[in-house]
């Protein structure tokens, strides 16, 4: 029997379903033949295991030693996404817009699907030490945004959502020391030359040229 070529997948949400999607599973649909393992996320750990062949992971844009701890893999940029806080405007029409900290004790607070998007926030530690109202913690990124747009919370979100989902607002003043992620394409070096991985390279450049105006730079 002919070896199966096999490949190891793991894209970072919120990429993942909103950005490379779509050519994603056309390029699953065109590939009967591969073995593919597919995780929707990229953590450090899985990195440094070498678990993953083709990745997309976050990296903080001033974490210069970010290269240096996984030799074995190549880097390359592709842009950079920004996160805010948002509130459906179904909800912001029954009460009114938190406009300080207090405010946002009449609204549940949904804690995002990956709480490295904001580590580094101070506003959003003290938000959440003094917060009375109600939280909801999930780590499916689609179900926090189902969340928010649905009036369900309010929560934190890529920049770009206000131009997927017509329904919601950003809330201006509370997270603005939230920092942007640099995305990065991270390939095995071993496979840099690897037909599939080229494939899957070209797939998600594509994905992310058709989706440029949605990046901060």
């Amino acid at each position: 029997f002919r070896t199966k070529p096999r490949l190891t997948i793991a894209i970072t949400e919120p990429v993942l379903s909103d950005i490379v999607n779509r050519d994603l599973v056309a390029y699953v649909r065109d590939h009967a033949e591969m073995q593919l393992e597919i995780h929707s996320e990229c953590t450090t750990q899985m990195l440094s295991e070498c678990e993953v062949d083709v990745g997309i992971a976050f990296v903080s844009p001033d974490d210069e030693g970010a290269f240096d701890r996984h030799p074995t893999y190549r880097f390359e940029r592709l842009g950079r996404i920004g996160h805010a806080l948002f509130i459906s405007s179904r909800y912001s029409r029954s009460v009114t817009l938190p406009v300080q900290s207090l405010d946002l004790h009449n609204f549940m607070l949904v804690v995002p699907w990956d709480e490295e998007i904001l580590a580094g926030s101070r506003k959003w530690a003290s938000i959440m030490a003094e917060h009375q109202g109600g939280t909801t913690r999930v780590k499916s990124y689609s179900l926090s945004r189902g969340l928010v747009v649905g009036g369900a919370c309010i929560g934190v979100l890529p920049d770009y959502s206000r131009k997927m989902e017509r329904n919601i607002l950003p809330v201006p003043g509370f997270l603005d020391d939230l920092e942007e992620k640099d995305v990065f394409l991270v390939i095995k070096t071993k496979l840099v030359r690897n037909p599939h991985v080229l494939g899957i390279r070209r797939l998600i450049k594509k994905s992310f040229f058709d989706k440029k105006d949605w990046l901060v730079r």
